[in-house]
């Protein structure tokens, strides 16, 4: 059995499709250094946050003892700073992915018992099972990840959604 896709993709497709894909590259492919580097980013920030209070105080008002309430105000900013960074960090990476190549304009995917390809802007990408990191579904489309890529397909043009998932899931299970 083989499917071919002509498509393009929404701007929401796109969002969401990248969305997962930032999600999964961050949490399976770097799982030890994205927690240790939020551990660490978290530490320095609330450090410095009960530094610059301990300065001030000392500046205003020649005591270095600063008080608790001192404490937990300068680590609730230091928290505030880190959310809005990762916030900012997360937004930015999904604004990069959607805006790649491979999520914009017409696209023609073939999936069939060796694997995937897809042509998008002239370019060519084959990728056979073994290289396919995940395969999900959203409300809107299935996606495949490749190597970080995402891969989506609008749920609207498969016929037979069932039985696409089940070859798709099928065509996997030997590769991994």
């Amino acid at each position: 059995m083989s499917y071919e896709f002509t498509y393009e993709l929404t701007d929401t497709q796109s969002l969401r499709a990248a969305r997962i894909a930032q999600r999964i590259v961050l949490r399976y492919h770097y799982p030890i250094k994205f927690h240790l580097v939020g551990i660490l980013f978290q530490t320095f920030i609330a450090s410095g946050a009960v530094a610059i209070g301990y300065i001030l105080r000392e500046l205003i008002f020649d005591d270095t003892i600063l008080p608790v309430w001192q404490i937990v105000i300068s680590i609730a900013i230091g928290s505030i700073i880190i959310w809005g960074w990762q916030r900012i960090t997360a937004v930015t990476m999904i604004r990069n992915i959607k805006h790649m190549p491979s999520m914009r304009g017409q696209m023609n995917v073939a999936v069939n018992s060796h694997g995937i390809k897809s042509c998008r802007g002239g370019k060519m990408v084959k990728a056979p099972w073994h290289t396919i990191d995940d395969f999900l579904q959203t409300k809107e489309c299935v996606v495949l990840l490749s190597g970080g890529q995402p891969i989506s397909i609008p749920k609207s043009i498969i016929e037979d959604e069932a039985k696409f998932v089940d070859d798709v899931t099928a065509w996997m299970k030997p590769a991994k």
